[in-house]
Order: structure tokens, then sequence, then C-alpha cells
């Protein structure tokens, strides 16, 4: 009962295919079994009526094969009657004691000695058999080699040896057979067919020169990698050094492989490999067959990867480091400062009085900040200026203190202008910039100009006085005095120099300044304005206007004939006034003609 004979499913697809009622029993429940009428076999449609005529076939298991056998025998009218062995023992022992048909399958032992006959049926249909029909020839099942997945990539010599295997069923069974007659094991008589069938099993072996995926071609008479095998003379198979990698090739004799050094751009460390790796950005490869990339150097830079080369950066600028991997890498080197902007990266040379660091920007001036930091931000220096809107066109300034450096258009204690030399309306120049005038300053100007004119006038009395003129005590202090002026007025002229001068002398020309007439130090902005055209034009008429003053007194004189001044005298004193301020005059009408250049070639005045 636990054979297959008692398989609803198996007996119902015999019954369906070959309609033979009485070789199955329906029962009670309403499955079917098989009908083995004398306890032990079922009998065939063909010899179910005489079992003497019946032919044994043995199965073993549960049946096998048992349906598609029952099928045949129906379809094909073969007197079959089919036993199943109770046992193992029993399935292998009683076809050698009964003749007899049995199941078997090879390659396989067990029967081997019998000798046995195949039985033939009509060929394979796939069809039929879909639909359940199995009366035609069962399907060959093939013999799977099955390896590793990975054996192709540790030992792929070894899995093409694997691959070329292939042996005859008739040597098998020979193989077989002295197993059986010998009873050695399988290992000692494997041995003995491969020392006994070596032109067998030499054409199972792969090719020498046959390489694969990480391996190339290599002569070990030449000690060297080869690109073919047009000679075969010691060439094996090795992996690929670094610096190369595999390549597929085909000739005469199939597909092989060969080591190929990498190309520029590229590199390959580890060997054995399949490809090359490229050279990653900042880095660059101008030799074949490397094992490593190269960093920029600086100056250049590589935004792509594999290249042979670095591109370089533009004229007058660099890199900071090696290996840079953009354009915004580049920068303008030390004394040049970039003013493309962002992205049109263009040096040009700093001008005297910038200080201008290394990747230093036209904006980084303006803003007096770098994202990099401060020691790559530009400065204008001490000393010097320049316009916000125009920070490279660079100004040096008449006194150093007067223009602090830093950022362009930055003036000390309130100056204006360009470049640092004047006070806003209603302000004066001091000693460090500008304060705010105030109102006594105005009267003391007012009152100082009508003292001078006073002055003048009495000048004419002095100098035509009879005392005066019998060269008399106060005639040589007039002479003297005349000599002191001119003394004054020289160092007062020195004091005007462009030169930095010692702190403690400083005060000593300024005050002498008013001698030679710069009055600024004076608060003269206070009285004359913010106009410096217009306070140089009061200083040159001064002589002018005193000269004037004398004749006015003279002409006023006339109206009253017993004080009218004599036109001689009149004369005298004006060539005194005019002798004393000789030096005064010619270095105010020296002045214009007395320029410094700028660094961006423009001129003002001392």
């Amino acid at each position: 009962s636990q054979s297959n004979f008692y398989e609803d499913n198996i007996m119902r697809s015999y019954l369906t295919w070959s309609g033979d009622t009485a070789g199955v029993i329906t029962q009670p429940d309403g499955s079917l079994i098989g009908n083995c009428q004398d306890g032990y076999f079922w009998q065939a449609p063909a010899c179910r009526g005489n079992i003497a005529n019946c032919i044994v076939y043995f199965t073993g298991g549960k049946g096998y094969s048992l349906t598609e056998t029952m099928q045949k025998a129906a379809k094909w009218n073969m007197p079959l009657a089919i036993g199943i062995g109770a046992t193992w023992s029993d399935f292998v022992s009683l076809p050698s004691k009964h003749k007899s048909l049995f199941y078997w399958w090879v390659p396989d032992p067990t029967f081997l000695a019998m000798d046995p006959v195949k039985s033939s049926f009509p060929d394979y249909n796939k069809q039929a058999w879909a639909n359940g029909d199995q009366s035609t020839a069962s399907s060959s099942l093939p013999v799977h080699k099955i390896v590793s997945r990975d054996l192709s990539s540790l030992s792929p010599r070894l899995e093409l040896l694997v691959d070329n295997f292939n042996i005859d069923m008739g040597s098998l069974n020979k193989i077989l057979m002295e197993q059986i007659s010998s009873g050695d094991d399988w290992k000692s008589v494997a041995c003995e067919w491969l020392q006994n069938n070596e032109e067998t099993w030499q054409e199972w072996l792969p090719d020498e020169s046959t390489c694969f995926p990480t391996l190339g071609l290599y002569n070990k008479i030449t000690d060297e990698f080869v690109p073919d095998r047009s000679n075969k003379d010691g060439l094996v198979c090795r992996a690929c050094p670094s610096g190369t990698y595999s390549v597929q090739i085909s000739d005469d004799d199939g597909v092989t492989y060969i080591c190929q050094a990498c190309a520029p751009g590229t590199s390959q460390s580890s060997g054995a490999a399949l490809a090359c790796e490229p050279c990653a950005k900042g880095l660059f490869q101008d030799q074949p067959g490397q094992l490593r990339c190269k960093r920029c150097e600086v100056g250049t830079y590589q935004d792509e990867e594999g290249s042979p080369t670095c591109k370089q950066c533009p004229l007058n600028s660099r890199t900071l480091a090696l290996g840079s991997v953009e354009f915004g890498d580049c920068g303008c080197e030390e004394n040049y400062i970039d003013v493309g902007g962002e992205g049109n990266l263009t040096c040009a040379a700093c001008q005297a009085g910038l200080l201008c660091p290394l990747m230093g920007t036209e904006e980084s001036l303006k803003k007096g900040s770098h994202p990099l930091g401060e020691g790559y931000t530009p400065k204008v220096l001490e000393g010097y200026y320049s316009k916000k809107d125009s920070p490279l066109q660079v100004y040096k300034c008449g006194k150093v203190f007067q223009c602090p450096g830093g950022l362009p258009d930055t003036c000390a204690g309130g100056l204006t202008g360009t470049p640092c030399a004047e006070c806003p309306q209603g302000g004066q120049t001091y000693s460090d910039g500008c304060e705010e005038c105030e109102l006594w300053r105005q009267f003391a100007w007012v009152i100082g100009a009508f003292f001078c004119l006073f002055i003048l006038t009495m000048s004419y009395y002095l100098m035509t006085s009879k005392v005066t003129a019998k060269a008399s005590v106060l005639f040589t202090t007039t002479c003297a005095f005349g000599m002191l002026v001119s003394l004054l007025q020289s160092i007062g002229i020195i004091g005007g120099m462009t030169v930095e001068f010692p702190i403690n002398i400083k005060g000593l020309f300024s005050f002498m300044s008013i001698f030679v007439l710069d009055l600024e130090s004076f608060g003269f902005a206070c009285f004359a304005g913010a106009n410096t055209a217009f306070r140089y034009s009061v200083s040159v008429v001064l002589f002018p206007i005193a000269v004037g003053w004398l004749a006015l007194n003279f002409g006023v004189s006339k109206l009253v004939p017993r004080h009218a001044w004599d036109l001689t005298k009149v004369l005298s004193c004006m060539g005194q006034v005019m002798q004393v301020g000789f030096s005064t005059m010619s270095a105010v009408a020296l002045a214009p003609f007395m320029c410094y250049t700028h660094p961006n070639n423009m001129l003002s005045l001392s």
C-alpha cells in the first residue's frame, strides 16, 4: 500500500490516457488504485487474460517511472507484469535471478555486469509529455558540471579544464567495471585510468598560452610580457603587473589576453586589473604604464578626469598648492591684483602705494576682506590714497599722516579731496587733520589784515624819516630786521619741502611758513573759504595789494597838502617792501611749478 499503485493521481492519469478501466480499481472513497490481480504484479492489457504470456518488469523505490511504464505497455501492447521491489536489495537482486525487463539509469554500475539492452520507443514528444501522454521515449537528462561561481576568477585554467572534460559512456563503463572487478577504491581506479589514457585527457588541458582576464602572455625565456603568441616557445600566463591591464585578443588559436601599458592620463597601482583608473581631478600622468598619477604643479590645475597634462593658470597668476582641481584655484601672484572679476582672472601690476599679496583681487581691496583671510587682502599703504570707484589709481599724499592707508577713500582727521589735502567748508587744517573754524579766528584775520595795512602806512614814515636818512642806529636796526625777515622766509621755504622733519622742529617750520605766505597753518581757510585756488590767488596778490595800498595812501595824502607824501620816498618805500618780500614772492610764484608725480603718473602741487 506504500507503492505508487496506491497513488490516486498516478492511476487516474493512466486511466485518462489509456482508457484501461480494468487496470484500476475504484475504492469506496472514489480514489483509484492499481489492479494487481495476484497481489504482487500489475498485468498490462496484452497479457491480463493469460498471465503466462507476461514478461516480468521490475522497478524500485515506490515505483520508479511507474506512470510512464504503464502508459507505454498499454499504448504499444507490451505484455508486461510490473512489480515493485519491496526493498532496494530486492530491486537490485531480482533482475539477476530472473530473466526480465527492469528500470535502470546510466552511468551506474548496479546492473553493468549483466550487459543489459535498452528498450527503444518513438522519439521524445515534448508536447505530448506536457499534456500528460508519456508513451514516447523520455527526454535525456544531461549530466551537468557544477562549479563554484567564483572559480573563473580564482582559477580560470581549472574552470577551462572542467569545461573541456568529456568522457564517452563506453570509457566510463569500463572504469565502473574495473572497480567492480578489482574491488579497488574509486580514486585508485580513476588514477590508473588516467595513467593508461594520457592521449584522452591531454586534450582536456588548456593551452598554456590561453590566458584569462587579469592575466597576460609572458615569455619565460625572454623574461618579459609579449603582445601576441606568434612564437609559443616559453609562453605562459601571468598576472598583469602594476601600470598595465589585461586586454583580450583573438588569433588563429582562439581568445587569449595580453598585458597592455596604461595610457597617459591613467594609472594602475594594484596589478591583475582589467582596466586602468583615469587620473582624478587635480592629477595628471604624461607617461604610459605608470602606477599612480601626479599632482598638478603650483601654477597649474586640472578640472577634468583622465588627463595627461594640467592646465596653466593665466599670465602672472598661480595656485596656492599642488593638485588644484579648478580654474577658481588660480589667483594673482604677489604684487599683482585681479581686475577681471569672478570667473575672468586678469592680473594687473599693482602701482606703488598698494600692498598686493598673493591671490588679491580688486573686489577684496574695496571690501577690505578676502575669503582666504586677512593675509590675502590688498590694502592701500600709509601715505597713499585711492578712490573707491577707481581703487587701483594710486595718489601719493603730500604728508604721510594725511593718508592712513587701508581701504580706498580713507583720509585722516576729516580731510577730504584727492589726495586728502583739503578740509570741508567751515573747517581748517591743523597738525593731524581738520578742525572746525571758530568765530574768533575770522575776527583775528580781519584785525590782522587792518594791522598789516597800518604797518605798511607806518613803514613810509619809518623808512623816510630824517633820522633814518642819516644812517643812525634805527637805520641799522631796520636793515637788520629786513635781513632777519629774509632769513625767516628761507627757513619757511625749507619747511615747505616734502620731507619728514623730526617732530620737535615741525612746529618751528610751521610757524615760519607765514613768512612765505603759507597761511594754511594759521586757519586761513576760515577767512578765505575752502577753495584752494582762491586761497592761492589771495597769496599771489598780497604784495601787489601792499604796493597798491601805499599808492592809495600817496593819493589820499595829496588831499592834505601839509601831509602830502613825497613820490620819491613812496617809490623808495615800495622798493623796500618788495625787497623784503622778494623770497616770499618767489616762493609763491614758483609754487605752481613745484609738482610731484603720483604712482598713477598724475601730477600734484607740492
